[in-house]
């Protein structure tokens, strides 16, 4: 099911599915080759999926993974880095999901994960991304930042 080939781009399915199935088998090694260098060619949904099975990794090789997911700006990898983000709280990966928020031109990304924040009762990450956030160039995100806190 990994390299079948016939994945939906957007669901990531079947892969998606297989990717769980190895993380709840305990394969971390495979799991890391895929979120780290994806050797199968999965769709984003699924790499993205691996990520999350991730967590009790050693803290520099899942620093590694988190760099390149964030580098690609692909809304799919960058909702598993917000998944995993809003749940550390402080430290490394907090910062670099801001960064990675600030940095992405996915607006849709963006709004979900101050929607996942303001849920989760993260409002100190909330209020950490809205100092960080320039008026001049990026307007659209401090708008769209304001209008969900004044929602909740």
């Amino acid at each position: 099911m990994l390299a079948d080939g016939h994945d939906n781009l957007v669901t990531g399915e079947p892969a998606r599915t297989a990717v769980r199935v190895l993380g709840s088998t305990g394969e971390l090694a495979l799991l890391y080759g895929i979120a780290l260098d994806n050797p199968y060619g999965l769709p984003p949904a699924a790499r993205a999926e691996s990520l999350l099975w991730l967590d009790g990794l050693p803290e520099d090789r899942l620093r590694t993974v988190v760099d390149r997911f964030l580098a690609r700006d692909e809304p799919n990898l960058l909702l598993a880095v917000i998944e995993l983000g809003i749940e550390r709280r402080g430290g490394w990966l907090e910062d670099m999901l801001i960064d990675g928020l600030l940095a992405t031109s996915h607006v849709d990304a963006f709004r979900y994960a101050i929607l996942e924040a303001i849920a989760r009762h993260r409002l100190d990450l909330v209020e950490r991304l809205s100092r960080r956030l320039n008026s001049k160039g990026q307007a659209q995100k401090l708008a769209m930042l304001h209008e969900l806190r004044l929602a909740t």
